[in-house]
């Protein structure tokens, strides 16, 4: 930029990103802090006599402010960008880009009935963007008011078309782009399928770009994923100027882009919203002046902002405390020293950044943060109890300290570089499609440590999630897992320092609980298996309710035989067994009666004689079990029973059909009785008479 540019040809913008205004507005001494620094943002406006204020999204820290937060944020600006200065900037485009309101499709200034001298541009950011029934939001209330030219918006995600607003100011000619905040991973979609188009100007007479092009984004700039952020490759390189919202660490200074060959400015935010590293680093706004293609940066440090100093210790740096012993004592009374040096640092720094004549002001309450490793055997004080002994030193004096233990290297390695050899895998199926998702999840977690979640039963969700389709399991898997950790915790009143050892211990028995549990199912599983012996569920006879004895002397000459055939062996035979008897209507009848059933064929009867030949010898008698070869599976007894050996007589293979007939309740149950299998042609059998009959 030329050292002397013409003021008339040069537009001066204050430059300023996440305000958060409303944030904190309960806490009774952190209250007004992002509402005075707001306050101070549109002070400086007015006081650097600027052209515009561009605003890069999260105004406000709520998608619905408070009465108060809103009434703060238009007051500031109704006093700070409203006067009787004209503004200079002239549109050259169509304003309704601006708002889609018919009725006000005009920037503000443009309104006669308003005198604007400062106009602020703003778009939103993920904490005050658009939601409910006409997809409104603050910034359109502000809109409406004539206090903010809210543009940038995205109506649809999918297909994105970016529109600048054209300003000039003597011959110095501003192309004003906005991209309001959008989810990270849904716009990176839309970028890298080519859904995001920008609309450029004409170019000059000689076909040269005669316009400075700034856009503003309210996106994640650091790859936190691998998709949630906006990479700068995404944005085209025909602009000059890219103003960042949303990380509030402040890099305040232009840096140029090489590939893309833009410069990107990070102002931060304006408040600290997180006791974190990145907002320690003290609050700057900028006044960008643009003359043509040139430009230039006064960056300008926020004075109002509370002073805010974090530090990281280690305890086992400390050489004076000595570790494995009762040190508590020494601990606290080294951190007491460490916070008073914080808060005496902070205010130093807050005295260096005021005026000379407010440097005798009494100074606001600072944020002091220490970040403690106690690891390697050291005993430390409850946190909150060790925070509170700053009230009134401090502004957050219920957080002061964070006890925290880094794990070691090898450890942390382990679990972020998971080595899965899938050349094992394949080897052992053939091919990649039949490798059961468990095993892949059993290989994973084998080679990573799990603090508090047992890795079996982590397997097992993951397991339900992806063979049973089952969304639910592994977010219960976690939650019952927590629950059952902190209940445990709480009944033990386990000490601070005993806190890891106890979440161990409970995790291994957890984990033992789990795989006894599968040990059992599985128990049951082969159990039910060999009783079934291939067979489905439908296929077996129902339970019976007369069970025949079992001549256990006898089994190894069962198993001799290579084509057992069924019958029944007795010491004392009565004349009618040695031929069926006839069967009777009473026989046919099915066991449901009622419904209609009839038999196909007829079924063996016993007479009375041998009835009470049964009843006598019972106990003489051997169980008896058709063979699978030829007999229906529907009649299948119960596959334990073994088979007897086969008559010589006997022409052909039958099976027996056992029933559960409902007894009356006048009825009393028979004794147990053995059956004599018929050797009639037809081999389907109906089930046996019921007691009482005939």
């Amino acid at each position: 930029m030329a050292d002397n540019p013409n003021p008339r040809d040069t537009i001066r913008i204050l430059i300023a990103t996440d305000n958060h205004v409303g944030y904190l507005e309960r806490d009774p001494v952190r209250g007004n802090d992002s509402m005075v620094a707001f306050d101070e943002v549109m002070q400086l406006a007015k006081s650097e006599d600027v052209d515009m204020v561009l605003l890069g999204g999260d105004l406000f820290h709520e998608n619905k402010p408070s009465r108060k937060a809103l009434y703060q944020c238009m007051r500031s600006i109704r006093l700070n960008s409203y006067g009787d200065k004209p503004c200079e900037l002239r549109v050259l485009s169509d304003q309704s880009v601006a708002t889609e309101d018919t009725a006000v499709a005009h920037l503000n200034y443009e309104d006669p009935d308003i005198n604007v001298a400062i106009p602020v541009f703003s778009i939103h950011g993920n904490h005050d963007d658009p939601s409910g029934e006409g997809r409104f939001c603050a910034l359109d209330i502000l809109q409406v008011a004539g206090l903010v030219n809210y543009f940038g918006r995205v109506p649809e995600n999918d297909d994105i078309s970016v529109r600048p607003i054209l300003l000039q100011k003597g011959e110095t000619k501003l192309a004003l782009y906005g991209l309001s905040n959008v989810r990270d991973e849904r716009l990176f979609r839309s970028f890298r399928d080519g859904k995001v188009r920008f609309m450029r100007p004409a170019m000059g007479p000689g076909g040269e770009d005669e316009w400075f092009n700034l856009i503003a984004v309210h996106q994640n700039h650091t790859s936190h994923t691998e998709t949630g952020y906006l990479p700068e490759s995404f944005i085209q390189d025909f602009f000059d100027m890219v103003l960042w919202g949303h990380e509030h660490d402040c890099h305040i200074e232009p840096r140029l882009n090489t590939e893309q060959n833009f410069h990107v400015i990070q102002p931060g935010s304006s408040v600290a919203t997180s006791l974190s590293a990145g907002e320690s680093i003290p609050k700057h706004v900028g006044v960008l002046s643009i003359h043509k293609k040139s430009f230039s940066l006064k960056t300008i440090r926020l004075k109002s902002v509370r002073p805010f100093v974090i530090r990281d210790i280690s305890l086992s740096d400390e050489k004076a405390i000595r570790p494995n012993t009762e040190n508590k004592s020494a601990v606290t009374a080294f951190l007491i020293e460490q916070v008073e040096e914080c808060i005496g640092e902070a205010i130093e720094e807050w005295r260096e950044a005021q005026d000379p004549e407010d440097r005798d002001k009494t100074p606001p309450l600072p944020l002091v943060r220490l970040r403690v490793d106690y690891a390697g055997g050291y005993d430390v004080e409850n946190p909150q109890r060790f925070s509170n002994r700053f009230v009134g030193k401090v502004a957050n004096s219920g957080d002061v300290v964070l006890f925290h233990r880094k794990r070691a290297q090898a450890t942390r390695k382990a679990r972020t570089n998971i080595d899965v050899d899938d050349t094992d895998l394949l080897a052992e199926h053939d091919s990649l499609d039949k490798i059961k998702i468990q095993t892949l999840v059993n290989d994973v977690l084998s080679k990573q440590t799990l603090a508090i979640l047992a890795e079996n039963g982590l397997g097992d969700a993951i397991s339900q999630y992806v063979d049973k389709d089952d969304k639910n399991a592994v977010k219960q898997f976690v939650d019952d897992t927590l629950t059952t950790q902190m209940k445990t915790l709480m009944r033990m009143d386990v000490r601070e320092e005993d806190i890891d050892q106890a979440i161990e211990a409970q995790k291994e028995k957890e984990a033992e609980k789990f795989a006894k549990k599968v040990g059992r199912e599985e128990q049951g599983a082969r159990k039910r298996a060999v009783e079934n012996d291939g067979f489905s569920e439908d296929d077996m006879p129902p339970p019976r309710r007369r069970q025949v004895a079992r001549d256990d002397d006898e089994d190894e000459e069962e198993e001799e035989e290579e084509e057992p055939q069924p019958s029944i062996r007795t010491t004392k035979r009565a004349p009618a067994a040695k031929k069926a008897a006839p069967a009777r209507k009473a026989a046919a009848t099915s066991t449901r009666r009622g419904r209609g059933n009839k038999a196909k064929s007829p079924t063996p009867e016993i007479s009375d004689a041998e009835d009470d030949i049964i009843e006598d010898e019972e106990d003489d008698f051997e169980s008896v079990q058709s063979t699978r070869r030829k007999a229906p599976s529907r009649a299948m007894p119960p596959p334990k029973a073994k088979a007897a050996p086969a008559r010589r007589g006997a022409a052909r293979q039958s099976q027996l059909t056992f029933s559960q007939p409902s007894q009356a309740p006048s009825q009393t149950p028979r004794k147990r009785a053995a059956v004599e299998i018929s050797d009639d042609e037809d081999d389907g059998f109906e089930s046996m008479k019921r007691p009482g009959r005939r």
